[in-house]
């Protein structure tokens, strides 16, 4: 979906792939900044439940917050997996961002170990 560059620029969207299973996305590698744009336009809004977060930097990130924030309150809860290290981060640096959003604070079935 997209292997841009550490600072986002307009025009490249961080990083993130997606890996599909039977044609539909089944994971996704990461939700840098711009991402979630990417993500519709490319997976026509049959975006996966799951996603494994490398690391806390904002290209790997950054739109972890408004994916969230856009999931359908109807459908399972998102899962995050990756080194527990990373996911602590991810909770203290990112997650915090969805009560600006006027969501509930992060929970922990947010998080999966992996």
């Amino acid at each position: 979906m997209a292997e841009g560059p550490p600072i986002s620029k307009l025009e490249r969207q961080s990083t993130a792939y997606a890996v599909e299973r039977a044609g539909k996305p089944a994971l996704l590698l990461d939700c840098g900044a711009g991402v979630g744009r990417s993500a519709n336009a490319i997976l026509k809004r049959a975006l996966p439940r799951d996603i494994y977060i490398s690391h806390n930097h904002s290209d790997h990130t950054g739109d972890l917050p408004l994916y969230i924030a856009t999931w359908p309150s109807s459908a399972e809860p998102i899962r995050l997996f990756g080194n527990d290290k990373v996911l602590s981060m991810v909770q203290k640096h990112r997650l915090h961002e969805l009560a600006s959003l006027g969501l509930p604070p992060a929970r922990s079935h947010y998080l999966a170990s992996g």
